[in-house]
């Protein structure tokens, strides 16, 4: 995929966030990570039971360091799967702002 066709992928995206909503406000968000074109990225299923791949290992790795980053934050339950991760997170108020933290990778 060349710089055009990934841009224009980006263009055509649906807006998923809700219009006006202040995400920094404490409460409970269910966070879902989706793998790119829906493939299964982040490990298998075999004998009915996920086997987390390496991508699913880092995944689950960084989820757990999210509250070293962001003191303000728990986490609830998380799950790997094939091609998506869910997590529920909570807010516990506003001690920081999200925005200047971007240039955390």
């Amino acid at each position: 995929m060349d710089y055009r066709q990934m841009k224009n992928q980006f263009i055509q995206r649906k807006r998923i966030r809700k219009e006006h909503f202040d995400y920094s406000t404490k409460g409970d968000y269910f966070i879902t990570i989706c793998a790119f074109e829906n493939k299964a990225l982040f490990g298998y299923i075999k004998d009915g039971k996920m086997v987390k791949g390496t991508l699913g290992i880092i995944g689950e790795t960084w989820w757990h360091k999210i509250p070293e980053r962001f003191p303000g934050v728990t986490l609830g339950d998380f799950i790997v799967m094939p091609n998506h991760m869910h997590g529920i997170l909570t807010l516990e108020g506003q001690s920081r702002s999200f925005e200047g933290n971007r240039g955390w990778r």
